[in-house]
């Protein structure tokens, strides 16, 4: 795998590093590949085009493999079956971040400043994630910030010890009564139950509304608790027609807030990082949406660039004074 570091300096504030991961093919695996729009009609495209009906190599759509023909800075890194890899890393190694994806491309619970990650794996998110899409409401696995496991998990009343990288067990399992008896067990960070607050919330919630349905009842009315992959609030709450942006101790982000029509596009990814960077005492330069998303567009110094849903260039710097269309 080669990697290209290509530095890009915005004034003299903000600075972008992208990795473009190429893939490496030797002379004779080229020779039988086509590249884009060229022909594919006795051969094959090269990895992230498509033969198109015409039989001309085209750039496959919303694929991993797709970015590399791209014109976007920054390329994600593909496992070897072209989907997407656990952990996606960016910005530059000092204060970049990399943060825990699905197969399929999209963003999922879990992210480390880049400089902390050596340890990243994503097991426990993508564990979740796809318990989830399972159709499995009540997973109580504990994720680390990072997406990685917590040392103890319990489920279905059991509890055990587990390898925060992998989520193998690292002893026997025991009642959730008796989980102070695992090595793993740390009263301080745990305390007398293994459920958070959000999720105890989430939980009982569930079998409430299981009770009323076994009894005949299919459509109570019961306030959804959306917590994420730690235990803690996810990044929003519905109340009446408005959604608002939350921080992980369920407090509301400063007036970050939507219609509930625009639900199925927020992310309130630039509120939390706001608080993300005050944290870690770094200065917060990009600009919001009222809804806490990033603003598509970002200036620097009179000269516009596109960021993603992460904040993070997407373009090089425009001309001063330019409208960019960027992507939402």
């Amino acid at each position: 795998m080669l990697q290209i570091w290509l530095h890009i300096w915005v004034g003299t504030v903000i600075v972008f590093l992208v990795s473009r991961n190429i893939v490496s093919l030797d002379d004779s695996t080229k020779s039988i590949l086509a590249g884009l729009n060229e022909s594919c009609k006795n051969t094959t495209c090269l990895p992230g085009l498509q033969c198109n009906k015409n039989y001309i190599c085209k750039v496959e759509s919303d694929t991993c493999m797709s970015y590399r023909w791209s014109d976007n800075l920054w390329k994600p890194s593909c496992d070897e079956d072209g989907t997407w890899s656990a952990v996606q890393c960016k910005g530059e190694q000092l204060h970049g971040r990399c943060f825990c994806y699905n197969t399929n491309g999209s963003r999922i619970f879990g992210w480390s400043w880049w400089h902390s990650a050596g340890n990243m794996t994503c097991a426990c998110s993508r564990r979740r994630d796809t318990l989830k899409n399972q159709g499995r409401e009540n997973v109580t696995l504990h994720c680390s910030e990072d997406g990685n496991y917590e040392k103890l998990q319990c489920d279905s009343g059991l509890c055990w010890c587990v390898d925060p990288q992998t989520g193998e067990p690292t002893e026997r399992a025991y009642p959730e009564s008796m989980m102070t008896h695992l090595s793993c067990y740390d009263k301080d960070k745990i305390g007398s139950q293994y459920l958070r607050l959000c999720e105890s919330m989430h939980i009982a919630r569930l079998e409430v509304i299981d009770k009323l349905e076994r009894h005949g009842r299919l459509y109570a009315h019961i306030d959804t608790v959306n917590c994420d992959g730690d235990g803690s609030y996810a990044y929003y709450s519905l109340n009446g027609s408005i959604v608002y942006c939350l921080w992980k101790n369920g407090m509301r982000i400063d007036l970050y807030q939507t219609p509930l029509s625009s639900i199925l596009t927020v992310n309130c990814n630039c509120a939390r990082d706001s608080y993300i960077y005050r944290q870690a005492n770094l200065t917060f330069s990009l600009q919001c949406q009222s809804n806490g998303n990033y603003k598509p567009e970002q200036t620097s110094n009179g000269y516009p660039f596109c960021v993603d849903s992460d904040g993070y260039a997407t373009t090089t710097l425009g001309s001063f004074g330019e409208t960019l269309i960027c992507k939402e």
